[in-house]
């Protein structure tokens, strides 16, 4: 099975057990919630506007969680005040397809924030244009020949960039690696915000895996339905990673989470870079 078929299995949101290409095979679950919505132990600040990473995304395949928020580089991109407010924001692939419409849900209804742009062939990865938010007012004064107004729009990006982790809404600073003994964050719709992972490093090579997958492991709680496309983040706000999926390595090592490392998203598209956090 190759890379591109990997991907495909995970995206029919359905288990997959790896086989015969490497020494150990990995079965996977795509973390998505399908239906109405996440589950109950969603947090409310989760569906709220700015998108932060962390917030609950509505596809039409359900719901996963906002990665990272990013901006567009280049002066092309950002000569116009709707330019620079325009946000993307990175969410997991299978979570899904181009041009689907992408909504977060508020207190006071649904509101459709953008659409998904691009997807990966060679990782689990998503990037979604969110548009930003437009405000109208008159403007009116005096000149030569009589009174005269104009009607003048501001906008303003309705995503930024911080991670929702236990103590709250954090900037996110950087990309990163975590540390070979660091304990690290992730946060999803689902399972909120669980700093209890370290790095897993097979004993032996893992067939299946996608581009840019790393894998954590937790004594604690594992990621859930619901929390795919979410942050893999150090407490600073160190981005590392998007969470893909969860699965079992063999028969003998507890449930790992798999996510896409930020670096393979910037091999994949060098022109974006992290939002800022206002």
């Amino acid at each position: 099975m190759s890379r591109r078929s990997w991907l495909a299995v995970v995206r029919s949101r359905a288990r997959v057990v790896g086989a015969g290409l490497g020494v150990v095979a990995l079965g996977v679950t795509a973390l998505v919630v399908t239906g109405s919505g996440p589950a109950s132990a969603v947090d409310a600040v989760r569906q709220q506007l700015p998108i932060v990473a962390g917030t609950e995304l509505s596809l039409p395949g359900g719901a996963c969680t906002a990665g990272a928020v990013l901006t567009a580089n280049g002066l092309l991109w950002n000569v116009t005040d709707y330019q620079r407010s325009v946000r993307y924001v990175v969410t997991a692939g299978h979570c899904g397809s181009v041009n689907d419409p992408v909504s977060v849900r508020t207190p006071s209804g649904v509101v459709q924030v953008g659409k998904v742009t691009w997807t990966s062939d060679r990782a689990d990865l998503a990037l979604v244009r969110i548009e930003p938010d437009a405000s109208r007012r008159q403007l009116c004064g005096s000149g030569p020949d009589g009174p005269r107004c104009v009607i003048s729009v501001a906008y303003t990006p309705r995503a930024t960039g911080k991670v929702l982790l236990p103590a709250g809404a954090v900037s996110v600073t950087s990309t990163g690696t975590p540390g070979s003994s660091e304990i690290f964050c992730t946060s999803g719709i689902t399972t909120g915000a669980m700093c209890v992972w370290h790095t897993y490093v097979p004993p032996q090579p893992i067939s299946e895996l996608p581009a840019g997958a790393s894998l954590a492991e937790s004594a604690a709680s594992n990621t859930e339905i619901g929390d795919s496309g979410g942050p893999v983040v150090s407490r600073s706000g160190v981005l590392y990673g998007i969470i893909a999926s969860r699965g079992r390595v063999g028969s003998s090592v507890p449930d790992v989470t798999v996510y896409t490392t930020m670096d393979q998203f910037f091999k994949e598209q060098s022109g974006y870079s992290l939002a800022p956090a206002n």
